[in-house]
């Protein structure tokens, strides 16, 4: 997904796709371990989703935060 892609999402989407990658990474590390997975690179792409997601999250409760304190 790209940031744009993310912009458009929902927290409560945001949330499920940041689960999604953390159990797809989970997967891709065991893959590694028992020498199934080849392409060890997906674990570095699933790990930069995993920090989009995060930094998009943080974005929105930041945002959030900002409108309860200037009211």
């Amino acid at each position: 997904m790209t940031i744009k892609e993310l912009r458009a999402l929902t927290e409560k989407e945001l949330l499920k796709e940041l689960n999604t990658a953390k159990v797809e990474l989970q997967k891709i590390r065991i893959g590694i371990q028992t020498k199934h997975e080849k392409n060890t690179s997906k674990a570095q792409k699933t790990k930069k989703m995993i920090a989009r997601v995060t930094t998009m999250l943080n974005e929105i409760q930041a945002e959030s935060a900002a409108q309860v304190s200037t009211k």
